[in-house]
């Protein structure tokens, strides 16, 4: 991470954290990236559905508008922070090449927890009503594809990093 920080005094990144639902990207976020805008398509969900609406129903706006939040840092050439599970290889790979056609270095970070970890902590973040639920085997399919994912994306940025959390 310390290479990163230290990058980031010089340069303008695209940084993408992923990992599993539960992994803790957030908690990365908080504790290195507060500096940096964040676009978090689940903040977005949440705000379409309001505190007890179902959020599946906004996702492709959610995307839309992060999209256009992404693509407005791209233009200004400023760092951005995203986070996601990584789950859809061809559509982070594209913004991979869209930030680096603006001419920002990219950055992978996988957070990972552990799939028995990421689970925990998704019951933990239910009952406290931070979030809703996600079925278990959607937290193992998004364990399994963004560490999949991350490997095959890993050598096309600059910097890529993997945080055991």
């Amino acid at each position: 991470m310390e290479e990163l920080l230290n990058e980031l005094q010089h340069n303008e990144f695209f940084i993408f954290v992923m990992g599993s639902t539960g992994s803790g990207k957030n908690y990365i976020v908080n504790k290195y990236l507060s500096n940096y805008p964040l676009v978090d398509i689940d903040k977005y969900m949440a705000e379409f559905a309001g505190t007890n609406g179902d959020t599946r129903k906004y996702i492709s706006k959610s995307v839309a508008i992060a999209s256009k939040e992404l693509t407005k840092h791209f233009k200004r050439k400023q760092t951005v922070v995203q986070v996601g599970t990584g789950g859809n290889l061809k559509g982070l790979e594209n913004k991979i090449k869209l930030a680096q056609d603006y001419g920002l270095k990219t950055a992978l970070i996988l957070v990972d927890s552990g799939v028995k970890k990421s689970k925990q902590r998704n019951i933990e973040r239910a009952k406290s009503g931070e979030q809703r639920l996600v079925p278990d085997w959607k937290v193992e399919v998004s364990y399994k594809s963004s560490k999949e994912n991350f490997n095959k994306l890993k050598d096309i940025v600059e910097i890529s990093l993997n945080i055991k959390n």
